[in-house]
């Protein structure tokens, strides 16, 4: 989904350069701009979560996959 919305945010960014942009009348342009401004505001409400999750997981501490010795359960490992 969001490889979706950044091709959509690339196609309609490259929409402004071509020759038939210059003649859109006032509808025209206004759809654009606010497919344009939706089109930004999906994009990053979809990466956000990818953001914030990645510097948590950074920090998470990691599980000690060592067999137990003597009946205990595997240490979390601080790192």
């Amino acid at each position: 989904m969001q490889t979706g919305a950044q091709i959509l945010f690339a196609f309609l960014l490259s929409l402004a350069f071509s020759g038939r942009f210059t003649s859109l009348d006032d509808f025209g342009l206004g759809t654009y701009t606010a497919t344009l401004v939706l089109t930004v505001i999906t994009t990053t409400l979809i990466a956000t979560p990818i953001a914030v999750r990645a510097p948590c997981a950074a920090r998470r501490p990691l599980m000690d996959h060592r067999p137990a010795v003597s009946g205990r359960p595997p240490v979390l490992m601080a790192t």
